[in-house]
């Protein structure tokens, strides 16, 4: 009896040290894959706009078409960044009282787009008082 519960506790140990061995062999992977994610992080965020893709994907075995992704990405983060920054200077010059046209000779812009950046952000601030009325409530007189 005594010897049957000692195999049972042998046994029960071995299929113990075996999901051990899994787990540990699972925490090993999932650090590596969390390591090699946080290195392919730092290069997505390294990418200057200035680089060349094709050089810079050589230099870190990457694919060059992902590399060129990134590129467009940032290119476009910046040019986002640039624009509102322009933008923000326009409202900020036109509520010191400059006109429209002294804004557009200014940033290189005509007068209307000058106006259509002002009125943009006058949208964004003010709530729309009274909602858009379907076309076809419209055609139909059903509009309140």
């Amino acid at each position: 009896m005594r010897d049957d519960i000692l195999e049972s506790l042998e046994e029960q140990a071995k299929l113990h040290e075996r999901e051990a061995k899994r787990l540990r062999k699972y925490i090993r992977n999932r650090r590596n894959f969390l390591e090699r994610n946080r290195e392919f992080n730092e290069l997505i965020n390294r990418l200057k706009v200035d680089v060349d893709p094709y050089a810079y994907a050589k230099k870190h075995n990457l694919n060059p078409e992902t590399v060129l992704a990134w590129h467009k990405k940032a290119i476009q983060r910046r040019d986002a960044i640039a624009l509102e920054r322009r933008n923000r200077e326009i409202r900020r010059l036109a509520r010191t009282g400059m006109t429209n046209k002294a804004l557009g000779q200014r940033f290189g812009l005509h007068a209307n787009s000058v106006g259509r950046i002002l009125n943009q952000a006058q949208k964004e601030l003010l709530p729309r008082k009274k909602p858009i009325v379907p076309y076809w409530k419209y055609r139909y007189g059903l509009e309140d």
